[in-house]
This record gives C-alpha cells, structure tokens and sequence, in this order.
C-alpha cells in the first residue's frame, strides 16, 4: 500500500468524509434530477411508460416501487438524475403473471440502456431495519441491466429465490457502477437443479465496479459463491468496506470470489458454511484490517496473483472432528498459466494467523498462533446490521503493530491512507494498531466491539 505525504493526508479528511456520507445527485448544470416518492408497499404495475410514476392513470396515480423501477429508463433517456426514495415499510413482490414484459411481474427491473450515460440512479431507503424489499421467493430481487449508474442505500434486500440461475438478491450485467451503501442482504438463495450449478446467492456482477460499504450479507445460499459472484476482468474491480459476511453457503464454493482487482478493509467473513472456503481472488488483491476466520475445512484465501495482507486475523478454526482448512492457497485456474509473476503473497505485516500458509513475517510483526490462543471470541457482536467477532483482551492481535491505525481509500484509481487516531470508544488509540477489523464509533469505518482499551 503506498504512504502518502502530509499535503495527501490532509487532502484525504476531505475525500473520506464525502465517501463516509453518500449523497443524493446533485444537479450539474441544466441536469434536473428526478424524484419518485414510493407511496404504497403493494406491488402494483405503472400504468404506461411516460416518465411519471402512476398505477391506474397516465398521471397522479399511486407510485409504487415497482412503477419506479419501470420508468427508470425513460427518465435516463431524457438525460436526467433519477432518485427513488422508499419510505420504511415493508415491500413484498407478489406479481407472478408472465405477461411479456420483465417490468410487470417478478423481479423489480432497471431495463438495459441503449448507450451509456452519466445518469445516476440512487435507490433510498429510510434504514436497512425499516425499510425491506422482500421478493418473495418468488424471483431475484432486482436486476439491473447495461449502463447505468446505480447507488443503493439504507435499505435491507431479502428472499430472492432462484434455481438453475444466478444472483438471487441482485444481478447486475454491464452497468456504468453498482455501489451499496448501509445495505442488508440476508436470505437470498440460488438453487442447483440437476447440473445447472448456480452462483452468487446475493450478488452477481458482470463487468460492472462494484463498491460495497458498511454493509451486511448474511444466510444467503448458492452452489458457488454464496455471498458474491464478481466477474469483473482485469481493470473492473471489487471494494468492500466496513462490511460483514457470516452464515452464509455454498455447497460447493467459497463466500466470494473476484474475478477482477480485490480491495477489502475493515470486514469480516465468518462463521460461514462453504464447501471451499471463504475468498477465491484470482487477480490482484488487497486485504487489511479484516478478520476472516474459516468455519469449515475448507481455505481461507485461495490467490492467484499477487495478494497483499496487511494487519488482518486470518484464522482456521476447527471443526467438529478437530480437522482445519488452510489459510491461504494457491487457485489453479488458467490465469496462473497466463500470468507471468506466479502467485505471490506479500505481508506488510500486523497479522495473525494460525498456520504458516499465509507466509508470515516475524520481522514485520506477524504472528503464528493455534485457533485456542488467538483470543478472538467464539459468538459475534453486533453493532446494527453487522457482526464481527470480538478480540479479547489477551489476544495478540491487540496492539499489535507499533504505529497508528490506517485506513486506506481508493480514489481516482490510487490508495491513500489516513491515520485512525481514535477507537470505538472516543479514547486515544495513540501509537498501538490492532490486528483484524478495526473498531470506531464513527460510521465512517464500522462499529466493532473490540476489547476496552485502559
């Protein structure tokens, strides 16, 4: 990770705190922004494609989310910023009728563009406790099709059902971005049949960035991938931040997988079922601050392209026959033939792991310890909609590194860091960093309930 100067730090506060708060669209220029207030949770159909949003009439008729959904490219297509904002309520799609057009039954649909745009399209919510869009189980939740600019924010996405198909909560195929802010997705499942395997239990994205903060995935289910299928390519990349993934499943793969660049910092992967193991990252990936404790046999980090490992608890707790999977693996599919450094892994130090597989660094501070003497706790925290695993107060991984805690961000392409000089209890963290994910009242990073410090 690159150290950046004074002037780039202080630049920094500036670009963090606009990253920390989403904002709705502003207007640029003659842009006018759009927006449709959703005033009734049932699922009812818009009336015609005209640029308002009304069940029953051409105009002034009732705005559901679903009549939102469907006039999202006419507003796009008149060159205009389109909000949506969903008050809290629960949302239960209902219609089931194949009637010719995906607007009108099933899934909620963001039809594919004709051309990319600099539109934006943000979803708001009103809390992801408050605010839930339930499929059902009878579709995916959403689906957003070529070139748009999506932001979800503050809302909970749930029983999307599917089988021998993939991304139960949302599919996304060659949009401009899909960033989610504050957002739970829980419940959301991908079933085989037969031989048609699935993946993505709550995500699937195909050559679009997808940005993911201070947000949760929890029990979603897929034969591959149970949390995220992302299949980016070589410069579309994948950032998690501040978020958390426990409980979920897949029968045959890992919790998430990057086909594309990998950033992930301050999250946790735990407590999940996975018939491989937790991450699969075949192109480039950065990793710091985050706790990812295995729960099964399976690897913890299968690599196969340089993986960089920064102040992170990476541990492979035993199962019920006293058995464990490894930390870290290489992947063998035909990017390492084509590759031309093989697959590396480079410690910048601060870590914790419980065997040697990561390629620990005694002299920057890594540390090798057994599942039992990690002193991270057994059951999670919870702090909203995210969980971690505490540390507790004879864990290595307190104080572990000798210099301030940093955040790292990613803006115009390039990391910076910024020191976290404060924990989640408003006290000085002063020169001591811990191990795994980092815990701070501020929203800006997550609230995980680490130990008390004196």
């Amino acid at each position: 990770m690159k150290t950046t100067t004074i002037i780039n730090r202080i630049l920094l506060c500036f670009i963090v705190a606009a990253m920390t708060f989403p904002v709705l669209p502003v207007d640029a220029g003659n842009v006018e922004t759009v927006t449709f207030v959703v005033n009734t949770t049932e699922d009812l159909v818009d009336d015609m494609l005209n640029g308002e949003c009304s069940v029953g009439v051409p105009s002034g008729g009732p705005c559901s989310l679903r009549a939102a959904f469907a006039e999202a490219s006419n507003i796009m297509q008149m060159n205009q910023n389109l909000i949506i904002q969903i008050p809290e309520g629960v949302y239960k799609l209902t219609l089931t009728e194949d009637t010719g057009s995906d607007r009108q039954f099933g899934d909620l649909d963001l039809v594919s563009l004709n051309a990319p745009t600099e539109r934006t399209v943000t979803i708001q919510g009103a809390g992801a406790l408050n605010t839930i869009i339930n499929a059902n189980d009878i579709d995916r939740a959403i689906q957003i099709g070529a070139y748009y600019n999506v932001t979800i924010n503050d809302l909970r996405i749930t029983r999307g059902e599917l089988h021998a198909a993939n991304g139960a909560g949302i599919l996304v195929e060659n949009a401009g971005k899909l960033e989610l802010n504050r957002v739970k997705m829980d419940t959301n499942r991908a079933h085989k049949v037969g031989n048609n395997s699935t993946s993505g239990g709550a995500i699937s994205a195909f050559a679009t960035p997808l940005t993911i903060r201070n947000s949760s995935f929890d029990n979603n289910w897929a034969d591959y991938y149970s949390a995220i299928k992302f299949f980016g390519g070589e410069n579309v990349p994948l950032k998690i931040i501040a978020s958390s993934f426990r409980f979920n499943k897949a029968h045959n793969g890992y919790t998430l997988t990057s086909v594309g660049p990998f950033f992930m910092v301050n999250s946790s992967i735990i407590s999940n079922d996975e018939g491989s193991g937790s991450l699969a990252l075949p192109y480039e990936a950065h990793i710091q601050n985050s706790t990812i404790v295995n729960n099964s046999k399976g690897v913890n980090i299968g690599y196969s392209d340089k993986l960089y490992l920064r102040n992170s608890i990476i541990l492979s707790r035993p199962d019920s026959n006293g058995e464990t999977g490894e930390n870290c693996e290489v992947l063998l599919p035909a990017k390492v033939a084509n590759n031309d450094d093989f697959p590396v892994i480079i410690t910048e130090g601060g870590n914790v792991f419980s065997d040697n597989t990561c390629v620990p660094d005694t002299d920057l501070r890594d540390i090798v310890v057994p599942w039992e003497e990690a002193g991270v706790a057994e059951i999670p925290a919870y702090q909203g909609i995210l969980s971690a695993l505490p540390l507790l107060p004879h864990s290595p991984a307190v104080n572990r590194r000798f210099e301030p805690c940093l955040e790292t961000v990613i803006f115009w392409g390039v990391p910076f860091e910024v020191p976290l000089m404060i924990d989640q209890f408003d006290r000085l963290r002063g020169m001591f960093c811990d191990a795994g994910a980092l815990g701070l009242k501020n929203k800006t990073y997550i609230f995980y309930p680490l130990i008390e410090r004196e």
